[in-house]
């Protein structure tokens, strides 16, 4: 625990862009005059900050930039991150509409029965099972519920909607936590829909709900150390290992991406978009990343 408070003062723009030139950020003109100065007020040092460090001689407080660096490296990289997170987001999108729609219609068919998932016999794990209720809960008491839902109440006396229903306003990572926490058999079933066992899906889908938080909350992915959520090698997967040679980094993860979009929605641009994305990478940093070298001609990315 580090014993030493903070105690920087706040400092305007101006203060910024001089601080940055004594570490050795080089300014043009145009830059120091408008473009800096603009960015700092409605992008802010510190989201900036985040990308300072990619070009600096160290990671330490009291690094230096690079020689050469300036600041239009740092909003080349920032706008290289953000369009590569919402070229993710729509694969993203694709994946979860999907995993909703086979999970309902696995679990409805299985138990003939819409509304399954008010019996706690149905889960593996009780305790999940009351606190599912609960999130389920406070969603249909919300104050401004969901299109889908306030349709279901204005026609139906049900207090609970049918499952196909509710999926519609689960997120990504409660919908992961639903399929973790259910029984073997029907994992089984939802898992064989995407080619992969159980526990592979179950790893796979808590990995993708973790990018899609960081995404849709503006984080760092491009140049990121590492994505905290690793996703499980298919040991008998014909030809995966390279993909999970470091299932750390952005190559493993948006990989796992690419594979759901072959079968999802295989006539998509999707995987053009994020391959010349990529290649627009012009500070080097692929290696960085976890992408091994041609990695496009691996078979899936192949478009």
């Amino acid at each position: 625990m580090p014993n030493n408070n903070y105690n920087k003062p706040p400092l305007d723009s101006q203060e910024h862009i001089d601080f940055l030139k004594k570490r050795n950020l080089l300014f043009s003109e145009d830059d120091e005059i408008r473009r800096a100065p603009h960015y700092l007020k409605h992008i802010g040092y510190q989201r900036l900050k985040i990308y300072f460090h990619d070009f600096a001689t160290n990671s330490s407080e009291t690094f230096v930039f690079k020689d050469n660096i300036s600041f239009s490296d740092i909003i080349n990289l920032y706008n290289f991150d953000r369009q590569l997170r919402l070229i993710i987001m729509d694969a993203i999108e694709r994946i979860e509409i999907s995993i909703k729609s086979v999970i309902s219609n696995k679990t409805c068919l299985a138990y003939n029965d819409s509304f399954w998932y008010l019996s706690c016999i149905n889960y593996k794990n009780v305790k999940f099972y009351k606190t599912f209720m609960e999130i389920v809960a406070d969603k249909l008491n919300d104050k401004f519920p969901d299109e889908v839902i306030k349709y279901y109440n204005d026609k139906y006396s049900n207090d609970y909607p049918p499952f196909w229903k509710l999926k519609e306003i689960l997120t990504f990572g409660e919908i992961s936590q639903l399929y973790k926490n259910l029984h073997n058999n029907i994992k089984r079933q939802i898992s064989d829909e995407y080619n992969l066992k159980p526990i592979i899906l179950e790893s796979w889908l808590h990995s993708m709900a973790h990018l899609r938080n960081l995404c849709a909350h503006h984080s760092k992915i491009w140049n990121r150390s590492d994505f905290s959520i690793k996703p499980k090698k298919p040991r008998k997967m014909y030809n995966m290992e390279k993909y999970f040679k470091d299932n750390k980094k952005l190559f493993c993860i948006i990989s796992i991406l690419a594979y759901f979009m072959n079968l999802i929605c295989s006539n998509s641009d999707w995987k053009k978009r994020i391959i010349e994305h990529i290649k627009k990478d012009s500070y080097n940093f692929t290696t960085k990343n976890g992408f091994p070298e041609n990695w496009d001609t691996y078979e899936l990315w192949k478009t």
